[in-house]
């Protein structure tokens, strides 16, 4: 996958209204902010890394005030600055629609382990409880109409 990776689209999270851009410029406040989103989700456990590589070039990264990156000595951190690029797309792209859909990992482990009675189950609570909802408010609305309607 990561060699297919050619640019990333990047969406200002300051903005007032939905706009993206080719590519960005970085400077320290966006690096540190993208570097702590990935430290907050490497620290919570949503984020698991299994490079070797990258673990080792970790350890060299400081923060000391407004900049952040890798110690003078080594001099490197690309590879940690590109997990952290893929942890912001990550966030932004995919899991937040992933949460609101409750595609989490705990709601897919329940629903691959249900039997079909539990499946059904969640159907009906799901499914057939957002049409009912839909019909109510249709008639609701219906209702107002007609009454609007008798008035004049």
């Amino acid at each position: 996958m990561a060699g297919n990776v050619k640019s990333y689209v990047y969406t200002r999270s300051d903005a007032m209204h939905v706009g993206n851009s080719y590519m960005f410029k970085t400077q320290q406040n966006l690096k540190v902010e993208i570097m702590e989103g990935l430290r907050n989700n490497l620290h919570n456990g949503m984020a698991m890394l299994r490079s070797m590589e990258a673990i080792e070039e970790m350890k060299t990264i400081t923060r000391e005030g407004d900049k952040i990156g890798a110690a003078q000595s080594s001099g490197r951190d690309d590879r940690n600055f590109a997990l952290a690029l893929a942890n912001r797309a990550w966030e932004e792209r995919e899991r937040r629609p992933l949460v609101r859909q409750n595609r989490t990992r705990e709601a897919d482990k329940v629903r691959r382990s249900a039997s079909l009675v539990d499946r059904v189950t969640l159907f009906n609570r799901n499914m057939l409880g957002e049409f009912f909802k839909v019909k109510e408010r249709q008639r609701a609305q219906a209702r107002v109409a007609s009454m609007q309607r008798s008035r004049w």
